[in-house]
C-alpha cells in the first residue's frame, strides 16, 4: 500500500442501472440510510464524511458512427499513453490483443481492489504521491492539444467494424467512444432501450456513447485551482451531482454560446475537429458541429457551465531546496574544472556563482530585489510597496572578479 488507511472506513460504488432507475440523489440518500442503519452510535454516524472518489459521465448520440479514420480529427490533452495500436494508416492490419471493450467498461479501478487509500491524506502525503507518479498529467497547458492518432488510441473491432475507442485508459481522466446499441445487445442491458427511445432514438438508428471518467486526482487538481471553500462541491457527492455539466464542459469543451473568450478558454480535454486544408496547426481547426451537440449536454442543469481548470498542489520545502542547490554547486565546481583544486571551499564557489549571476542581471537589466518580489507575487504572497514607489536604482556596471583572479 502506498499510504495508510487513515480514517477511511469503506467505499461504495453505484451501478449504472441503479442510477438510471432511482436517480443519483435518491441513490446517494439510500446509501447514507443503509450505512446509518448499520451504525450503533447515531451521534458518531453523523460525524462521518462522504467524499467523491470517481465520476463517470456519458452522452448517447444517435446517427453518430465514428470510425478509426476519425482519429485524425480528434485533438486531446491526454499525456498518458497506456496502450498504443497501429495508426489510421495501418487500419487494415490485424490489431494486437489489448483486451476487450467490455474489459474497459466493466473495469474496476485499482482503488476499488480493497479500499481507496487517498481520501484522507494530508497535503504532504498528497504531494509525495503526486511526485512518485510520473505518469500523472502535468499542469494543463492550453497549447498542448495533441493529435489523437499520433498519440495512439485503443481501437476495438467487432467483425470489420470499429466497436469503440478508448483514450488514456487507466489514467485519472480517460474517455471511451463505443457502439452503445451493440454493447447493449451483447451485454443484455435491454433496459436501456426504453430510455433511448424516450429520447427519440429508433432501432434502425446507429447509437454511439461518449463517456468520460474522472478520478480523484483530477478533482483534487480542480480544487487546487478553485480553492478549498469554492471547490468544496468536488468533495461532496451530493453537491457534485449538481455540477455534472461543469465536469462535462471540462472534458469536451464549452459550447460556442457559452465560450465567451474562445482564444483563452480551455477548449476541452478532447474534441472532434474539422480539418482545414491550408492550416497544418491542428489546434486552430474549428470544432465539428456534431461535437457542439455533445458539448450542449446539460444533464438537467439549465445554467451555463463554468470554465474549470486544474493545477497541481506545489509544496515548497526550504530544506530540500537548499540540499538541491548544494548538489548543483558541487556539479558546477566539477564542470568548471575546480575538482583538481585542493583548497576549494563552498564560500569560493558561492562567490564565483554570485559574480556570474550579477553579471547576468546587469546584461539583462534586471534587479534581483524586484525579481524576488515578482516571484513572491506569483506564489500568492503579499509584497510591501517600495518606500519611494520606484525600483531600486541600477548600480554602475562593474566586471566582478572571478574565482582565481588576482
Amino acid at each position: 500500500r502506498k499510504a495508510p488507511l487513515g480514517r477511511l472506513l469503506g467505499s461504495v460504488r453505484l451501478s449504472a442501472k441503479l442510477l438510471w432507475q432511482f436517480g443519483p440523489q435518491v441513490a446517494l440518500d439510500g446509501v447514507r440510510q443503509m450505512i446509518r442503519e448499520m451504525w450503533s452510535d447515531a451521534q458518531a454516524f453523523y460525524a462521518l464524511t462522504f467524499r467523491l472518489s470517481q465520476l463517470h459521465l456519458a452522452v448517447d448520440v444517435a446517427n453518430f458512427t465514428p470510425s478509426p479514420a476519425d482519429l485524425d480529427r480528434v485533438l486531446t490533452h491526454s499525456k498518458v499513453k497506456a496502450v498504443h495500436v497501429p495508426s489510421v494508416d495501418d487500419e487494415g492490419a490485424d490489431f494486437p490483443t489489448v483486451g476487450s471493450l467490455d474489459d474497459y467498461l466493466d473495469d474496476v479501478p485499482d482503488e476499488w481492489d480493497g479500499l481507496p487509500l487517498d481520501f484522507y491524506l494530508d497535503h504532504d502525503e498528497i504531494a509525495d504521491l503526486d511526485d512518485a507518479d510520473d505518469d500523472e498529467e502535468e499542469e494543463e497547458d492550453l497549447g498542448d492539444e495533441q493529435h489523437a492518432d499520433d498519440e495512439g488510441a485503443t481501437v476495438y473491432l467487432y467483425g470489420k467494424r470499429a466497436s469503440g475507442f478508448t483514450f488514456s485508459p487507466g489514467s485519472p481522466l480517460s474517455a471511451a467512444w463505443y457502439n452503445k446499441e451493440l454493447e447493449e445487445r451483447t451485454s443484455g442491458k435491454v433496459w436501456m432501450r426504453e430510455i433511448h427511445q424516450a429520447g427519440g432514438w429508433q432501432p434502425h438508428m446507429s447509437l454511439f456513447r461518449i463517456e468520460l471518467r474522472f478520478m480523484r486526482p483530477i478533482m483534487r487538481e480542480m480544487q487546487n485551482t478553485l480553492g478549498k471553500e469554492a471547490g468544496a462541491w468536488l468533495d461532496d457527492p451530493w453537491q457534485a451531482i449538481q455540477h455534472y455539466h461543469d465536469f462535462w464542459a471540462y472534458g469536451v469543451g464549452l459550447p460556442p454560446e457559452h465560450d465567451l473568450a474562445p482564444d483563452v478558454t480551455h477548449r476541452g480535454w478532447m474534441r472532434l475537429t474539422l480539418p482545414q486544408a491550408g492550416d497544418k496547426t491542428r489546434g486552430r481547426w474549428p470544432t465539428d458541429p456534431i461535437w457542439h451537440i455533445i458539448q450542449r449536454a446539460d444533464f438537467g442543469s439549465y445554467t451555463p457551465p463554468q470554465a474549470l481548470s486544474r493545477s497541481k498542489l506545489i509544496v515548497h520545502d526550504a530544506v530540500a531546496i537548499d540540499a538541491e542547490i548544494y548538489g548543483l554547486l558541487r556539479l558546477r565546481s566539477v564542470l568548471h574544472g575546480r575538482h583538481e583544486e585542493t583548497t576549494l571551499t563552498l564560500s569560493q564557489e558561492l562567490r564565483a556563482f554570485a559574480n556570474e549571476m550579477e553579471d547576468w542581471d546587469e546584461t539583462k537589466n534586471r534587479d534581483y530585489t524586484e525579481e524576488v518580489r515578482e516571484k513572491a507575487r506569483s506564489l500568492g504572497r503579499g509584497v510591501p510597496l517600495m518606500s519611494s514607489g520606484l525600483l531600486p536604482p541600477k548600480k554602475p556596471y562593474q566586471r566582478k572578479r572571478k574565482l582565481g583572479d588576482a
